[in-house]
């Protein structure tokens, strides 16, 4: 079955969104029932969760390749902390569905941010 949407033009124009700290565009790429998932804590559930923990990061991307098949996009990029000061490559797997990301699991080694919690 054809997808009437290409799931990774969802997934860079809400990374866009988000480096443009523009919250509200960003929450129309997401599901209501987004789940987020991260080394560095809990899941999340819910896109209203999700955005207000996005706003308190100071984060960007800069995006260093992308892969997609079907659903599925894959993101390598830098994640610039700009409360920290702090840089870390990362790797997205966004899930999308109906438009829209319904899951996001982000991998990263997330010691020098602990680092700079001390």
């Amino acid at each position: 079955m054809k997808t009437e949407y290409n799931p990774r033009d969802v997934v860079t124009s809400f990374l866009k969104a988000l480096n443009d700290q523009d919250v509200n565009l960003a929450r129309n790429y997401i599901d209501e029932n987004v789940s987020f998932m991260a080394p560095d804590g809990a899941p999340i559930k819910g896109a209203e969760a999700y955005i207000n923990g996005w706003k308190g990061l100071g984060l960007s991307y800069e995006t260093k390749k992308i892969f997609a098949e079907g659903d599925d996009v894959c993101v390598l990029y830098d994640l610039k902390f700009s409360k920290s000061g702090v840089t870390i490559l990362g790797c997205g797997w966004y899930h999308v569905l109906g438009r829209k990301i319904d899951s996001i699991m982000v991998i990263f080694d997330p010691r020098r941010l602990l680092q700079q919690q001390k």
